[in-house]
């Protein structure tokens, strides 16, 4: 503390000693100390006058005391890292000068009258001075035995839970990402439903049902893909400050986003698949039902990583334009428009990449695998596709393939989640 005030008494003297200086502090009420604060009168200096720096009471009466009509008010502490010293309200012009307001050359005279912080001309008894050796001996430095390796205040296990906290109730108030993404869903899967409506389980409208799954898995591929672009990328800012002041750890971060998003998902593909399934009129099976709602929650999960990898590589223009260009190739290699025998030897291998092959290969075998029987032959006379081993064959595909398109979703979406964390990783080392 009696370093700090011999800095400030030295800024102080440096204002004392410019007797030739301009007319802008002429009187000026410059308090030393607490003592001097209590006693304003004694500290009246007239720098415009070559005489006594420091003129008695009765010199004093003859001129405008500056200050004279503010209220007393009590001395204001400022804490510097653990030290603290009081500086009276007296001192806002010293500091003013230091700030080069009036002048970079000030602050040079200001130094050299302080004598760069080793003046102790200021102190009534200079044998209490220490060195720093001294000082260093006397209040030595605590060392940091055990320091935790992310250098965050608080436990991962507590991180993770005040996340997923501000989570729901940010999911509550979300108009976009909660509300509309339920409503969307709703929607969509009426509107499917009443353009297909009792194709499931008619031989003449195969090829209608057949549309209609390739429908359901774009709306869930896009539609989950674009919102997780177009809204993670405005969460990023707020992920890179409070990640730079150290609130919690990426991981955790990334983890609660994970398990947030995870019921939301769950809760609006099953709405969707509730609908689109009954309004269809696909085989009423709990186990075909299953493996239906199976496939699509795990393409709106592949689909929401993929969202969040293009919203955390990109921002909003970029990411709307990337996620719909990435996703041609996914649909060309889903077997859709060109079966997968049909394709050309030098593009099979584009076949085994496509997660949209494997969605679209795993709602058929729900719907026309596993042996199913035969379909019904009421609204045509002929009914080309009513045996499903016949159709399945037409389109490429084996009825017992299920499982292995199971496995498949199941690699891609763990793969899709570690690289959407190293790229998540890598924006913010990149800004930091």
């Amino acid at each position: 503390m009696d370093l700090l005030q011999q800095e400030v008494r030295g800024i102080a003297l440096a204002n004392l000693s410019e007797v030739q200086s301009g007319p802008v502090y002429n009187q000026t009420t410059v308090p030393l100390n607490r003592k001097d604060s209590r006693n304003m009168e004694q500290a009246v200096i007239r720098n415009n006058t070559g005489g006594n720096p420091f003129p008695s009471n009765h010199d004093i009466e003859g001129h405008i005391r500056p200050f004279q009509n503010l209220p007393a008010r009590e001395p204001v502490d400022i804490q510097f890292k653990d030290v603290s010293y009081c500086v009276s309200l007296g001192f806002r012009k010293v500091i003013e000068l230091a700030c080069g307001e009036h002048g970079e050359d000030r602050i040079q005279r200001m130094v050299m009258e302080m004598g760069n912080g080793e003046c102790t001309e200021w102190f009534t008894d200079k044998r209490k001075l220490l060195k720093l050796e001294q000082l260093r001996k006397k209040y030595p430095l605590k060392k940091i035995i055990e320091q935790n390796e992310d250098l965050t205040a608080t436990s991962q296990v507590h991180q993770l839970q005040v996340l997923i906290k501000r989570g729901i109730i940010k999911a509550k108030r979300d108009a976009t990402l909660t509300h509309l993404r339920i409503g969307v869903n709703i929607v969509i899967a009426a509107m499917l439903g009443f353009l297909f409506i009792d194709a499931g389980n008619e031989g003449s409208r195969v090829l209608d049902n057949y549309n209609l799954l390739f429908s359901i898995l774009m709306h869930h591929m896009m539609a989950t893909m674009m919102l997780t672009v177009l809204t993670f990328p405005t969460e990023m800012g707020v992920i890179l400050k409070e990640h730079f002041n150290r609130w919690y750890t990426l991981k955790c971060y990334y983890l609660s986003v994970s398990i947030i998003d995870l019921p939301l998902s769950v809760f609006c593909c099953l709405i969707f698949t509730v609908i689109i399934y009954l309004m269809s009129g696909q085989p009423m099976e709990w186990f075909r039902f299953g493996m239906f709602f199976t496939i699509s929650l795990l393409i709106v999960l592949i689909a929401q990583s993929l969202g969040l990898t293009i919203g955390a590589w990109f921002n909003v223009v970029n990411g709307t334009f990337l996620g719909p260009v990435l996703t041609i190739p996914m649909m060309m290699f889903a077997g859709f428009g060109v079966t997968l025998r049909d394709l050309p030897s030098y593009l099979k291998w584009g076949s085994h990449i496509s997660y949209l092959r494997y969605g679209l290969e795993g709602y058929v075998n729900a719907i026309y695998g596993e042996n199913r029987e035969t379909l019904d032959c009421e609204l045509k006379p002929y009914c080309h596709y009513r045996y499903p081993a016949k159709f399945l064959s037409e389109i490429s595909m084996e009825g017992d393939q299920f499982w292995k398109d199971v496995y498949a979703l199941v690699g891609t979406l763990l793969l899709v989640r570690v690289f959407c964390y190293f790229c998540l990783r890598w924006k913010v080392m990149s800004v930091r």
